[in-house]
């Protein structure tokens, strides 16, 4: 199961699910007010959602159990599932994810970055920058896990991020310090988008992962 990021789609992973289905089934979702997933909702978004989003889909198309491979937003729902679903999960792979918002964890540039797109987008009143509006704030108001929670996931977890990544290097320490189950590579010369930037390392990283016995 491939999760994206914030106002992505499955398209993020056009070079991965090539190679990953010559040795897999895959399935990559639009998340909930992304690319083709419609959502009529007006709720505010989180992660817990979009979990309670996944489990309805394995639900629906009868997949008991199923690795995951969840991206920036998408690692940070795959984080919200392992907790609510462990015993669907086999394998996890988290690239570029956060436990918790704000310049802790995010650099600097980009949490003022999604400030200025948040104000900017607060007086439209279309439903595109309506739902814009929702995943800016999702951004800046979420993730909310309690850390010592993170202690209860148990299944092989590599985590992921470039040298140069969106997310602090101390923070993707941090979730590997509490996830006792994970690895954890700091990928020297890439940066937060090294599934598109860079596919052949990292699909190498994931496939020797998940065949990885």
């Amino acid at each position: 199961m491939l999760l994206h990021g914030n106002s992505e789609s499955i398209s993020s992973f056009r070079n991965q699910i090539g190679p990953l289905s010559a040795h897999y089934q895959v399935i990559a979702m639009d998340t909930r007010g992304h690319g083709n997933s419609i959502n009529r909702n007006t709720r505010a978004y989180s992660y817990r959602l979009f979990a309670d989003d996944l489990k309805a889909v394995m639900d629906s198309i009868h997949i008991q159990k199923a690795s995951l491979l969840g991206w920036s937003d998408g690692g940070n729902t795959a984080i919200e599932f392992a907790l609510k679903h462990p015993e669907k999960i086999d394998k996890m792979v988290l690239m570029g994810a956060n436990i918790f918002p704000g310049t802790r964890a995010i650099k600097e540039d980009i949490v003022r970055m999604f400030e200025k797109r948040r104000d900017s987008l607060m007086n439209l009143n279309d439903a595109g920058s309506n739902n814009q509006l929702r995943l800016t704030q999702l951004v800046l108001q979420e993730p909310q896990i309690n850390a010592d929670d993170l202690d209860r996931i148990n299944m092989p977890t590599p985590i992921l991020a470039g040298e140069s990544d969106v997310i602090k290097t101390e923070h993707t320490l941090l979730i590997h310090a509490l996830i006792k189950s994970s690895r954890v590579e700091i990928i020297a010369g890439e940066d937060h988008y090294l599934p598109l930037k860079n596919p052949g390392l990292f699909n190498k990283i994931l496939l020797d992962f998940l065949s990885d016995k």
